[in-house]
């Protein structure tokens, strides 16, 4: 079972696996810069089934952040979004000021 596998990480290996996918995304991106550069629309279209999976990823994370309501449970969970976390961001809410410039903030 997958899930089974992740939950038995070992916590040293995951800064070294944070490290060796921010270098591996740094030197793609260099790759993609220079074959846009290039104007090289083969090698796209050839590579571009290759990034599906990099493609869901970055779907399911923005759509898990989108959510109104929390997961009730596992099940509305992926594997892209069971162990995410996020950072608790306080959203404010500003209402139409008054002539006086007085807005109500939340």
């Amino acid at each position: 079972n997958i899930i089974r596998d992740i939950t038995n990480y070992d916590a040293e290996n995951g800064p070294i696996l944070f490290k060796e996918i921010k270098l591996l995304l740094n030197d793609l991106r260099e790759i993609v810069d220079e074959q846009e550069s290039l104007e090289n629309y083969q090698w796209i279209q050839a590579v571009n089934n290759g990034f599906n999976g990099v493609r869901k990823i970055v779907n399911d994370v923005k759509t898990y952040r989108k959510r109104i309501t929390n997961p009730r449970t596992w099940k509305d969970h992926n594997i892209n979004t069971m162990f995410l976390e996020s950072i608790n961001i306080q959203i404010v809410s500003v209402y139409r000021c008054s002539r006086k410039l007085q807005c109500n903030l939340r």
